[in-house]
């Protein structure tokens, strides 16, 4: 029997790829909810998720969890979700087994230096809406358990 959250969560992903496809065939270049930022199209989605689960809700739409090139594209993309109670991180496409790697396959040279754990389990790294900067602590990312349930996840696909 499913509760009522995981319904709650399956009519908003539902929504979510509906409206992504049916707007993203009438315009050309981002799909419809994808905002453009240099050569991508970038969507902050608010779903309570696992990294695993947030990589496929991007699936859905063509699209991968972000790999953030520069901290320009990290402050766009920092507006992108609303910073209230629930939306303060969103899972990224950065994860760590022993070394830093972009869903792309790059380094994140410009971001972190490399983590000094040593185990080898992968952690993933969510991201700190922009909008809570000046509350908080700046800190822009954290490194954690995959498996961690966060707010929201950022899809990225390329501009066409």
């Amino acid at each position: 029997m499913f509760s009522l959250l995981k319904i709650d969560l399956m009519k908003n992903l539902f929504f979510f790829v509906f409206c992504t496809i049916l707007i993203g065939t009438l315009y050309a270049g981002c799909p419809g909810n994808f905002a453009k930022f240099d050569n991508n199209c970038y969507h902050y989605v608010k779903i309570q998720a696992e990294h695993a689960e947030a990589q496929e809700l991007c699936e859905l739409v063509n699209a991968t969890l972000a790999s953030i090139h520069s901290k320009e594209a990290q402050k766009f993309i920092g507006t992108l979700f609303k910073g209230g109670p629930g939306d303060e991180w969103a899972w990224i496409g950065l994860t760590e087994n022993l070394v830093f790697k972009w869903e792309d396959g790059s380094n994140p040279n410009w971001l972190l230096s490399q983590s000094s754990f040593q185990e080898k389990v992968t952690r993933c790294v969510q991201m700190w809406s922009s909008k809570n900067w000046k509350l908080q602590q700046k800190i822009d990312y954290i490194v954690s358990d995959c498996k961690a349930k966060s707010g929201g996840a950022i899809c990225q696909t390329e501009f066409s």
